[in-house]
């Protein structure tokens, strides 16, 4: 575990950190002026960008409510702070007793989880390092038990090979490999399919000059990242299982009947998931 002093010589106000720059977008106070800047910048370049983080905000409250009424434990993976209602009320108010689990490596953000804790747990973790997120969950989950774990906004910010660590496709099946059948799993992430690829090649630059990495996958790429062990459910309006715009989540039934809003140069997709296939629990190697 990082201490404290280690944690405070990490963070550089200077620099914007993904997790609020989403809370930027969201309008939220949780964030610096590089943050805010940065935010500022992608709308420039994409007008309805804020509101796709929106998108991305509602999926995660839809995918609480599903996973809540299915399991008994939630583990949210890079929990961030976004504005607005949040992951854990809307988990809480369907299941009273729900153990509830945020993960984040932003001091920034730990120290606003850590605030607002109640009875559930905050952990200091990167999902890049997915041995020792796996480590601390043992604390703290039964993997002996259905437990839903989120992934939303978050695996497209990691490379296929990361120097430190491994890639979005193996850390996604390290931590779905540990999850027995009737478990749940909800990933939301960038996409190249349908999207204006200048856009999202100059959304990246901006990015990475804040020293910053965002990875646009195809469809089915993200798929992939299910481990081939989930059976995607149907997004809401859509018959068949499989991804959807996260705006799917967010629209009414009547709304739905009309159709998505008009397209959009930023292309997401998300999914929910039950698992179908798990090995038997065990302990993170050390």
């Amino acid at each position: 575990m990082t201490s404290a002093p280690d944690r405070l010589l990490r963070f550089k106000p200077g620099n914007a950190r993904t997790g609020r720059v989403y809370n930027a977008y969201t309008g939220g106070q949780d964030n610096s002026e590089a943050d805010r800047a940065l935010a500022s910048h992608v709308v420039e370049i994409a007008a309805d960008a804020a509101g796709r983080a929106a998108d991305l905000a509602g999926f995660s409250l839809a995918a609480a409510a599903v996973i809540a009424a299915g399991a008994g434990q939630l583990v949210d993976i890079g929990a961030g702070t976004p504005a607005g209602d949040s992951v854990y009320r809307v988990a809480r108010r369907v299941n009273p007793g729900i153990r509830l689990v945020a993960v984040d490596h932003d001091p920034v953000v730990l120290a606003q989880l850590r605030a607002e804790a109640g009875d559930r747990a905050v952990i200091e973790a990167d999902v890049r390092d997915v041995a020792a997120l796996l480590r601390e969950l043992d604390a703290v989950v039964d993997w002996s038990q259905p437990l839903g774990v989120m992934l939303c906004a978050v695996l497209h910010f990691v490379a296929d090979h990361e120097e430190e660590g491994q890639g979005a496709h193996a850390i996604a099946e390290a931590i779905i490999s540990r999850l027995v059948p009737g478990s749940m799993v909800a990933i939301s992430h960038a996409c190249s399919t349908g999207a204006n690829p200048d856009v999202i090649t100059e959304i990246s630059a901006a990015y990475a000059r804040q020293g910053l990495r965002l990875v646009w996958r195809d469809e089915e790429d993200i798929k992939g990242l299910f481990a081939g062990r989930v059976m995607l459910l149907p997004p809401p309006g859509i018959a068949a299982g499989g991804l959807g715009d996260p705006r799917l989540w967010r629209l009414s039934a009547q709304q739905l009947r009309q159709g998505l809003p008009v397209s959009s140069p930023v292309s997401l997709r998300a999914g929910i998931g039950i698992v179908t296939q798990g090995q038997e629990p065990r302990r993170a190697e050390a």
